[in-house]
Order: C-alpha cells, then structure tokens, then sequence
C-alpha cells in the first residue's frame, strides 16, 4: 500500500487492486494544489470546501464511500462524530471512514473535534493506520490529538490538518504544533521528506508516528 499525503486531510491510498482519495480540498485553500487523480472510491467526511472536492477525482465512475458499502474489495465502514466539542453547534457533522483494504484496517478521522468515547473507540476496533487531525482551532490540537493516538493505538499513526507553510496567505489559520504533538505522543517519530510512505501489511512499525512532508 502506498499512502499519499497532497496536505490538510486530502489522501491517496494506493492498494494492490484499488485506489482510494480522501476529504479532497479544492483551489481556494492557500498554496495548496489540489490533486487530480483516478480513484475507485473517494471519502468525504463532511461538506467543508477544503474536504469535499469531488473534482479533485479525475474518473466520473468513481464511488463516494459510504457505510456498510463493499466495493473491490474494500469494506466502508465508520462512526458518527462532530467536528467541534459542542455536538455540532459550531461546525457541524464529522464521518470518521474506517477501510478494510489489503489486509489493513485504516482509519480517517476527518476533521474530529472532540476526544473519543469508550464506544466509539470499540467500534474502531484494531486499527494498523490512522491519520488524525492536530491542527487544533476547527479540530482537536495537538494535546487532545496525543490523547486519541494513545486511545486508539494504531499501529502506525500518520498526523494532518495541521499548519504549514502553504496555508500562509491561506483563508483560515491552523496551528503549528507537529513538535508539541510529536512530544507528548511519546512514541517512535519518523519524518520523511517527501509526502508519501509504502506499506506491507507484515511489516508495520509498533506505535510509530510517521510525519510526511510536502515541498
């Protein structure tokens, strides 16, 4: 499997036999580009510009996830959460995406904001990679984020949603506390300079965060 990270919370998982783009932004979200790319399915985990870029997804046929839904080989399932701490009032729905795909369970938690629950962290069950928010402000920050990443304990943690330089003269702030979050994980970090990283299923790293960078 081959994870692709375009920035904010757009990415492109590459399977064996499938291709999946998640929460795609569109052309107004600072120096970002957004991507144009074949995909089988797309995820969108709420009706937000910078996540809900259908246009983004360059073959017409492609399927938008939803739950309960098995396409090549990918089984869609996930939880209902909020995108703020105030069940919705300030920005709505949030759909965290769970993907069994290649023999890993994959989760996407959109622009989660708030902690999860003993519930929902059942209903995540064993999860190998997780790609979680941290950028505080719209989600949870990087304190909250350290939280969930222990909670849930994926195999290999993955963080977005955060500020980087391309959201300069962007139309929204995020925060800059990859180091923070990075500290109080207290896993193994792994940055790479370079957005994207390959996977096999027999060789994920124990607990590790992986940081992946885009020029």
């Amino acid at each position: 499997m081959k994870i692709t990270w375009f920035g904010l919370s757009c990415i492109y998982l590459e399977g064996e036999d499938v291709r999946v783009l998640m929460d795609p932004f569109d052309q107004n979200c600072g120096g970002y580009v957004p991507p144009q790319l074949p995909a089988d399915i797309y995820t969108v985990s709420h009706e937000h510009f910078d996540h809900n870029y259908r246009e983004a997804v360059s073959n017409p046929e492609s399927i938008r996830a939803r739950y309960g839904m098995i396409e090549k080989g990918v089984r869609v399932s996930g939880i209902h959460t909020w995108h703020d701490r105030f069940r919705g009032k300030e920005f709505g729905p949030n759909e965290v995406f769970i993907l069994d795909i290649d023999g890993l369970r994959i989760v996407h938690l959109g622009d989660l904001g708030h902690e999860l629950d003993s519930i929902q962290l059942a209903a995540l069950g064993r999860v190998d990679v997780l790609f979680i928010p941290i950028g505080g402000i719209y989600t949870i920050n990087g304190r909250a984020a350290s939280g969930v990443t222990k909670a849930v304990d994926a195999s290999l943690t993955i963080p977005i949603h955060y500020y980087t330089p391309h959201l300069e003269n962007g139309p929204f702030e995020l925060e800059d506390n990859l180091d923070e979050y990075n500290t109080l994980c207290r896993r193994h970090v792994t940055q790479f300079n370079r957005n994207w990283v390959s996977l096999k299923t027999d060789d994920l790293p124990a607990g590790s965060i992986v940081v992946l960078h885009l020029d």
